[in-house]
């Protein structure tokens, strides 16, 4: 019986709350739910798998894998969970995946390019959505993509982000900025918009369990928050807007331009649970069962 070959740079950390950590431990659990002992997961350091044509390959973050090694598998069948823009390696001395470093369209000139061979030869690419979709077309980049419309969340952190938003209220009447030294995420800015704009702010505090991350983020009403990359969606923004804060932010990354965006508290985690449990996952079983059975 052939196997399923899940490759990806790191395997989330309990203490990591980042948002394609957590994303994609809820498609790795779901398919590990499907194939069990028919699953084996590589992380960077490990040996990797090689390519053959009866086994199934599974793609996660990989930005820890050289190109002549993912175009080896352009024969073979795999798919791909792409958290960001892969496509774009970047100009010298930088770490790429940010095609708003080329210009403001987001168009990477073709000199920049990367793993172009190896999306257009996937099965299928998914991604988080529209707006991510929306840049991988506006880059010419050859695939059959399929969008999950948002981040994934497991049932356990729905539920967990339910009983904080029916618990809690706001505490503060200062600003919350993102407590951030990743320069991508925009907490400089953001400071700045509040110390224009004479409003008091607080940077959120640091957190040691997922709860109590939650649990300081509903103190707030209002997120100001803008993201210096093409955020393909934004666990963080959604994660806010659930527990009922209003968002100060820039409308060019995906959280600010989905439909569900006017949505906030229950209602949009109703609306994530029913995107993620009756449209990507059930996207996702699909491709598992065409190509591996």
């Amino acid at each position: 019986m052939s196997k399923i070959h899940f490759i990806t740079d790191f395997v989330r950390k309990q203490e990591d709350f980042g948002g394609a950590a957590m994303t994609g431990e809820v498609y790795l659990d779901f398919i590990r739910s499907l194939y069990g002992d028919r699953l084996q997961i590589y992380t960077h350091r490990d040996q990797p798998p090689q390519p053959n044509k009866e086994d199934l390959f599974v793609f996660g973050n990989r930005s820890l894998y050289p190109e002549a090694y993912l175009n080896s598998f352009v024969d073979s069948k795999y798919i791909i969970f792409e958290h960001d823009h892969q496509y774009d390696k970047g100009r010298p001395g930088t770490n790429g995946r940010n095609p708003w470093m080329h210009n403001a369209e987001g168009i990477v000139p073709e000199e920049y390019k990367q793993q172009v061979d190896f999306y257009k030869n996937a099965k299928v690419v998914f991604v988080l959505t529209d707006f991510h979709k929306a840049l991988f077309e506006k880059n010419n980049i050859k695939c059959n993509l399929e969008n999950f419309k948002c981040s994934l969340f497991s049932k356990q952190d729905l539920e967990l982000l339910r009983k904080i938003n029916n618990n809690s209220k706001p505490t503060s009447r200062k600003m919350c900025v993102h407590n951030s030294k990743v320069w991508l995420k925009g907490t400089p800015q953001a400071v700045e918009f509040c110390k224009s704009n004479k409003l008091e702010f607080e940077l959120l505090p640091e957190s040691s369990s997922r709860e109590e991350f939650l649990q300081n983020l509903s103190k707030y009403s209002t997120l100001v928050f803008f993201p210096l990359s093409p955020e393909s969606c934004c666990r963080f923004v959604m994660e806010s807007k659930m527990l009922g804060l209003n968002i100060i932010t820039s409308l060019n990354y995906g959280a600010s331009t989905s439909e569900w965006f006017t949505q906030s508290g229950n209602d949009l985690i109703d609306t994530v649970e029913n995107l993620n449990y009756n449209h990507a996952l059930p996207l996702i079983e699909k491709y598992l069962k065409q190509y591996a059975g």
